[in-house]
C-alpha cells in the first residue's frame, strides 16, 4: 500500500510483515505487524531480496532480526559501560555467551568491571 503524507508530499510504503517468534508461550501464530516506510528504504528491501532471490517479507524479518539483535547488544554494552548491570546480566539482555559480550565489550573499548574485591572473592570461593 502507498501514502501520500500531505505534510511532507512524500511517499511512504506500509508494508504488513509477520513476526518470526510467537507472541506468547506455546502460542505458535506469528502477530502480523505493520510499518511504513520510506521510499528510499522499500527500495532498498527490494534491492537485497532480489540479490538474495527471496521475497520481500522474508527479507524484511531477516532485517528485523539483524537489527533488533544489533539494538539489544548495543543496550546492554550501554548498560555495562555505565556499570547499572553485571556483566551477566548484560550478556543475559544482549542474549550472548558471556565470553561472547566480553569480545563484543573489548571490541568496543569497554573495561571490564572487576576490582579488587570481585578478584579477592572469587580468590576465596576458589581457594578457600
Amino acid at each position: 500500500m502507498i501514502t501520500l503524507d500531505n505534510r511532507t508530499k512524500t511517499k511512504t510504503f506500509i508494508y504488513k510483515f509477520t513476526n518470526l517468534l510467537p507472541v506468547n508461550k506455546g502460542d505458535n501464530m506469528p502477530e502480523g505487524v505493520v510499518a511504513r516506510v520510506p521510499d528510499e528504504i522499500k527500495k532498498d528491501i527490494e534491492f537485497f531480496a532480489k540479490h538474495e532471490q527471496t521475497d520481500k517479507s522474508s527479507m524484511i524479518r531477516k532485517l528485523l532480526v539483524s537489527a533488533i539483535q544489533q539494538k539489544r547488544l548495543d543496550y546492554a554494552l550501554n548498560e555495562y559501560a555505565a556499570r547499572r548491570v553485571s556483566l551477566g546480566k548484560a550478556a543475559e539482555l544482549a542474549k550472548l555467551q558471556i565470553s561472547d559480550f566480553m569480545e563484543e565489550a573489548a571490541q568496543r573499548r569497554i573495561p571490564i568491571n572487576y576490582t579488587k574485591d570481585d578478584l579477592r572473592r572469587d580468590f576465596k570461593a576458589v581457594f578457600g
